[in-house]
């Protein structure tokens, strides 16, 4: 009876090792967020830019990924000058995609005849969606937590953002 409490013992401390080793190891990952290449669209009909976005690591926190994606979309701006002249009214419409086998940043549209994949047809995996009116001081932000099963189409949870604050 004795051996076999310690046997016991012995296997749940080292299942609680590999939990708390893969939890941290988790934890320690970083989200980054890179642009899809060849996806920029800037539409002359409506007057928008669009632009796509892949995030590998995503925190699980809607407040986290929202501010990860603020901090990234101001960053960009500031990094490749994006501004519009006084004359001009641009809205824009940048998407945030969660890093999966099919949509990361190696994907490519492809209008094949027996194959097609355009960027639309991954809206299921977007988690982050930031558009605003050049002219609008703050932006508007859409953010979700959706099924980690990239088979099912299920929105856990979504919080909207003006600027700083929280909408319902």
């Amino acid at each position: 009876m004795k051996k076999a409490l310690i046997s016991i013992g012995i296997i749940v401390l080292l299942l609680s090792c590999v939990y708390f080793g893969m939890k941290r190891n988790r934890a320690e990952q970083t989200a980054t967020i890179e642009e899809i290449p060849d996806t920029h669209v800037q539409s002359a009909v409506n007057n928008t830019d669009y632009r796509y976005f892949v995030i590998s690591d995503p925190p699980e926190d809607l407040y986290e990924l929202k501010i990860l994606v603020e901090d990234y979309t101001e960053k960009y701006i500031d990094d490749n000058c994006i501004n519009v002249s006084d004359e001009e009214t641009l809205f824009y419409d940048w998407r945030f995609f969660r890093e999966t086998e099919k949509i990361n940043t190696e994907w490519k549209q492809s209008d094949g005849y027996f194959s097609v994949d355009r960027i639309e047809d991954h809206f299921n995996d977007v988690i982050a969606a930031v558009s605003w009116h050049s002219h609008d001081a703050e932006k508007s932000y859409i953010i979700r937590r959706i099924s980690r099963n990239s088979d099912e189409d299920g929105i856990i949870e979504t919080k909207k953002f003006l600027g700083q604050r929280s909408i319902e």
